[in-house]
């Protein structure tokens, strides 16, 4: 029978193993958050969501654990809670602003203490087997961005250091579910992030003046035109910091070459310049080439085009005309 005499020591050697350091239970918790990235949502709502993961493992524990979990966002490297701010990267002056929402309303700061604006509480709990436990969950997170019409194009960026999960664990025997600082000792992990958003470089072209050659906006008559001047304003505006070029099309009716001409509806034309300046510095559309550049302030810009006639043959009085396209590139 000696068989049976260790047979029964080693069950009750195995049941020690695994009942013994119940009074020893350890738990603990990791947490990660995806980026508050506000260029993959609609821009036209101007929102974002993010998503946190986090992880609990517990061993050595009993049947079942419950586990306090306080989610804590700060102001990250902006200004305050309420006040949150993603700074232009090659320029941190220029700034957007943008909040952190616990709600899909978007009306529950996120915040880092337990008052106003609050962190984020939830108490889980998972059955263990053989004393080994596991729970993974996820909670979203949601951003709103203000309006973005007056920010000066370019990448923006908040990095959040002062995010973390605090967290503590009881047997759930206890009667009393732990909150994130209680039972055993609350522990804190960090879960940086960063929120984002780019503002495309915008321009638009606002108004562009017809240009008139006429002296006293009379028709031409005679058997020459003589020199003629006359300008136009292109007014544009564009988004601060966006580098833009304006260029001119041959218009309607260019000669080989690209000369420019005004024609009559008999089919008569007269040549005509359009320049930068008022002096012989001509205007057409090649990029960086002949075109007018410049970089926005973020406030609206008038050019001006200087027309020229140089006298020439007036074969037929009349009007003429010729419609020129402006090429706005940014």
């Amino acid at each position: 029978m000696n068989w049976l005499r260790c047979l029964l020591v080693l069950s009750l050697a195995i049941g020690t193993l695994f009942a013994a350091p119940n009074a020893h239970a350890i738990t603990s918790c990791s947490a990660e958050m995806t980026a508050l990235n506000f260029n993959s949502a609609d821009p036209a709502d101007g929102t974002a969501t993010a998503t946190i993961t986090y992880e609990c493992g517990s061993y050595f524990a009993p049947a079942n654990v419950a586990v306090g979990l306080c989610f804590a966002i700060g102001h990250g490297s902006g200004n305050t809670i309420l006040d949150r701010r993603m700074s232009h990267i090659e320029s941190p002056g220029d700034q957007v602003s943008f909040q952190i929402y616990k709600d899909p309303a978007r009306t529950l700061i996120w915040g880092d203490s337990a008052s106003a604006p609050s962190h984020l509480s939830t108490t889980i709990e998972y059955a263990t087997f053989l004393s080994f436990g596991y729970h993974r969950g996820t909670i979203q997170v949601y951003g709103k961005v203000s309006d973005l019409s007056q920010a000066a194009a370019g990448d923006y960026r908040n990095n959040f250091a002062d995010a973390r999960l605090t967290y503590s664990y009881r047997e759930s025997n206890n009667p009393n579910p732990p909150g994130c600082d209680q039972g055993n000792s609350g522990t804190s992990v960090t879960m940086p992030f960063q929120a984002l958003v780019t503002v495309p470089p915008s321009c638009s072209v606002v108004t562009a003046s017809d240009m008139s050659f006429n002296p006293g906006g009379m028709p031409l008559s005679g058997t020459r035109t003589g020199n003629l001047a006359s300008t136009s304003t292109i007014d544009l505006t564009c988004t601060k910091r966006t580098s833009w070029q304006v260029g001119l099309d041959d218009g309607l009716h260019a000669m080989a070459g690209g000369t420019r001409q005004m024609c009559n509806p008999d089919g008569a034309c007269i040549a005509y310049r359009l320049n930068r300046t008022s002096g012989t510095n001509p205007w057409g559309d090649d990029i960086d080439v002949n075109t007018v550049e410049g970089t926005s302030a973020g406030t609206s810009q008038s050019l001006t085009v200087h027309g020229r006639v140089d006298d020439q043959p007036l074969l037929q009085a009349g009007r003429y005309s010729d419609t020129v396209k402006v090429v706005l590139t940014y």
